[in-house]
């Protein structure tokens, strides 16, 4: 089948990948509006959107399949409630600002580029719920080593161990104002000590920003100048009194055996009373599967366990509340594990990294499987 265009698409309950699941060849959207009540819009091979995108309900999920916004298209704004997840490439010659509208499924975390020239360009960026995989250089002998023991310099007293932006321009000498945002989730207590943090391969630098805009439940931190180098970004601070790791760290799951594995990390527990893990089989309606005390107080980072044995083979769906000890509580993502039987065996053939280079399966980083059936899939790689 050839290029597939439709017009004025409204999804509303409607998902993705049973769509674009159908589709061998290219598939494009001309004006797409995300209005999903439960569950993510699902994306199962590459899209391109020439129009609006308009998020108000559900998240588009692009962990596998790149979401690509041409250079007339346009985006919303997102929220908590929907947003993007994983993969955005936007192309553009405009000098005017676009925010990318991501998230991690849980929290709103954008990130904004206004460019410097008006040279088409295409630009890539994907947020991360997790610490970045190499902090920094512990053995370089520098004084200027951060309070979370990660190698920073400038004014940053240490940077953030929950989160990470990675933002391209596609190896280009395009040069761009940065926007990054924070959250009441990030517990920041000084907002005005936000630094914007970019990490070069060594350590952590500041990257020069205007006053931050907001408070401290949220705002945006501007670069004050042009940014020409980019790769990793992350928030930091100048001063230990902001926390900027929140609770919540990862949730993820594995099937081994006869069981599913659950596993999270938290990095900070004040007022946490214990951890809930819920399970669903159509990512609606959930049910208890255990609970776990919590650790609180703490500010170290701490790892949980727990297994289900009692599953059923088809796709599992999990999440985590968290619940304080005043009652209140509140909601990890949904992880699925695919617990379907399938006796077919995909033969991996090469794996390479974003810039096309070939990696191995010790590399860090997002990576590219390619199976001998002429599929690929996409995927966060930490070993």
């Amino acid at each position: 089948m050839g290029l597939e265009i439709f017009s004025d698409i409204a999804l509303d309950d409607i998902v993705v990948s049973d769509l674009v699941g159908a589709i061998t060849g290219n598939f494009e959207f001309v004006n797409l509006t995300v209005n999903k009540s439960g569950g993510n819009v699902v994306l199962a091979s590459a899209v391109e959107m020439d129009g609006a995108l308009t998020l108000t309900s559900g998240d588009i999920d692009a962990s596998a399949f790149d979401l690509t916004l041409s250079t007339n298209a346009t985006a919303s704004a997102g929220s908590d409630a929907s947003h993007v997840i994983g993969t955005m490439v936007k192309t553009t010659a405009a000098i005017s600002k676009f925010t990318f509208p991501l998230g991690d499924g849980t929290y709103y975390k954008s990130i904004a580029i206004t460019p410097s020239t008006g040279t088409s360009n295409v630009w890539t960026a994907q947020y991360n719920n997790t610490a970045h995989p190499t902090p920094g250089d512990q053995t370089s002998g520098l004084d200027d080593s951060g309070t979370n023991g990660t190698t920073t310099s400038g004014d940053i007293d240490h940077i953030s161990t929950y989160e990470w932006w990675d933002l391209d321009n596609g190896g280009s000498s395009e040069t761009a104002i940065i926007e990054m945002a924070w959250v009441s989730q990030n517990a920041v207590s000084v907002y005005a000590d936000l630094r914007i943090a970019h990490f070069d391969g060594t350590d952590w630098d500041k990257i020069p920003n205007n006053a931050p805009s907001g408070d401290n439940t949220a705002g945006t931190l501007t670069s004050s100048s042009a940014v020409s180098s980019f790769s990793p970004f992350t928030l930091g601070s100048s001063s230990s009194t902001n926390v900027l790791p929140i609770e919540l760290v990862s949730f993820t799951g594995e099937k081994k055996d006869n069981r599913n594995i659950l596993n999270w990390t938290t990095a900070s527990e004040i007022n946490n009373a214990y951890f809930t893990v819920e399970k669903s089989y159509n990512g609606i309606d959930f049910e208890w599967v255990g609970t776990q005390e919590g650790s609180s107080p703490s500010t170290q980072i701490i790892n949980y366990s727990l297994s289900d044995y009692n599953i059923l083979e088809t796709l599992n769906y999990y999440r985590l509340k968290q619940t304080d000890f005043d009652g209140k509580f509140e909601y990890s993502k949904t992880i699925s594990i695919d617990n379907r039987v399938d006796n077919s065996f995909k033969e991996i053939i090469g794996r390479t990294n974003l810039l096309g280079q070939e990696v191995d399966e010790f590399y860090n980083g997002i990576v590219i499987v390619r199976y001998k059936d002429g599929t690929s899939q996409k995927f966060y790689q930490f070993k």
